[in-house]
């Protein structure tokens, strides 16, 4: 099975593309054909390899395409283009479609500056097809539904007769083994400061409820397959160790433990999830934050603490 995208170098896009489009919606955005591309640009030819070519992408931002592309074009967008296409061929045929795990849109402006839009080739999956292309400039943006949601996937671009249903969607399971999207620490029982925090961010592809764990009502959300963090607890001897998210929206949280358990919270404290465990035994614990939509991205405050701390503690 072909792997879509790599979630951990996606995951390190997923700060910078926050902050940009936080920003972008105070300043008040508009739509800037001239902006720099937010994943990056490429120059192809008539018989590039390999073909496809692809590139990892985040759907989404605040403008209405509706509103600033054209009526016909649906799906919100980021003010400036998500990526630019450089082509140097005349006359020959390429498509661009997106593959990601939620319903997105595209929108590509051409080198005439004419636009070109696209939802639902399959279902949920974007595509464009340029016959006879002209020379020139690509500037195409990813749309998500709702001005909220960013969408992991990938952008082709390719001459072939390629389309989304020959690209699979991520395996459904969490990899205990995979290094932690936002890293790892051990700590042993007389650790300070107390709590021990770190900033991740909740979400990605993988449906929990769906993914390689015991039937567990609490086992719910959207995660990476990667672990978020990586607690490596050093030493027995402590009575309690509790970890916890604190975050301005509802999230959940899973944890492997050094045995191999699986643990899960949702709403032990209104909106945030934690974990209780008495006697922790030394090892690994493998942590996930979720969200409960796939494409909900959540900033939020990771709490490890030996003491009976919660999260109303933290606000």
């Amino acid at each position: 099975m072909r792997k879509m995208f790599s979630l951990i170098s996606l995951f390190t896009l997923l700060f910078v593309v926050n902050v940009l489009i936080t920003g972008v919606m105070a300043q008040g955005a508009t739509l800037d054909l001239f902006g720099d591309p937010t994943f990056g640009v490429i120059k192809l030819a008539p018989g590039f390899t390999p073909d496809p070519y692809n590139i990892e992408a985040l759907s989404g931002g605040p403008l209405d395409a509706s509103f600033w592309v054209d009526s016909n074009c649906t799906g919100f967008i980021g003010s400036d283009p998500d990526f630019r296409l450089n082509w140097s061929g005349d006359g020959s045929d390429f498509r661009i479609f997106f593959v990601g795990d939620g319903d997105a849109t595209l929108a590509v402006n051409d080198p005439y500056g004419d636009w070109h839009c696209n939802d639902d080739f399959d279902d949920r999956n974007p595509l464009i097809k340029f016959d006879g292309a002209a020379f020139g400039q690509y500037d195409i943006w990813v749309g998500s539904f709702d001005p909220e949601v960013n969408l992991f996937g990938n952008l082709y671009v390719t001459e072939l007769g390629l389309s989304p249903v020959d690209f699979a969607l991520p395996e459904v399971e969490l990899v205990v083994s995979a290094p932690p999207n936002f890293g790892e620490t051990a700590l042993a029982v007389d650790f300070t400061p107390d709590p021990y925090r770190v900033q991740v961010l909740s979400g990605g592809p993988i449906e929990v409820a769906s993914a390689n764990l015991p039937s567990n009502e609490y086992c719910v959300g959207y995660t990476t397959a990667e672990p978020d963090f990586r607690l490596e607890w050093i030493e027995d001897g402590t009575d309690l160790l509790r970890i916890m998210v604190v975050a301005d929206a509802d999230t959940t949280l899973i944890i492997n433990d050094p045995y191999g358990d699986w643990y899960c919270d949702d709403d032990t404290y209104d909106f945030d999830p934690l974990i209780e465990f008495k006697a922790p035994t030394s090892g690994l614990y493998d942590i996930w934050v979720g969200s409960n939509d796939s494409g909900i991205t959540i900033p939020g405050t990771l709490l490890i603490t030996k003491l009976r701390f919660d999260p109303r503690e933290f606000y």
